[in-house]
């Protein structure tokens, strides 16, 4: 499965990648990797996030490689903050008591997005 999560506030798109299968991960980590100029011989995370990038149509984007076989809701949540902490540094929005809604609001709406695409049964 993947899916892209648009966040307007920042120009930004969050794809989210989502498989069972070993090779769908590698091939999917290796592409992103590929746009930092960066080669893994094998995806060995249950999940990974990735810093901003542009994208070949110039779009600013980050991307989370989920592995479906150890999903859980706080695999996700720890991938997000990953990605909030990466949008926000790229937008140069420091974490501070002034700005941790802007953060706490960022992660509420991916995990939200995110967690649409899932049957709650399905995840620990």
């Amino acid at each position: 499965m993947k899916f892209t999560i648009p966040i307007p506030t920042y120009s930004i798109y969050l794809n989210v990648y989502c498989s069972k299968k070993k090779k769908k991960l590698n091939q999917w980590n290796n592409q992103i990797l590929a746009n930092f100029d960066s080669h893994e011989d094998a995806f060995n995370s249950a999940g990974k996030s990735y810093d901003i990038y542009l994208n070949e149509d110039g779009y600013r984007c980050a991307d989370i490689v989920l592995d479906q076989n150890q999903i859980s809701v706080g695999l996700i949540a720890h991938e997000v903050m990953h990605s909030v902490f990466f949008i926000m540094s790229y937008v140069d929005i420091p974490l501070t008591q002034e700005s941790e809604e802007a953060y706490t609001f960022l992660n509420g709406y991916l995990m939200n997005s995110i967690m649409q695409h899932f049957e709650p049964n399905k995840i620990k």
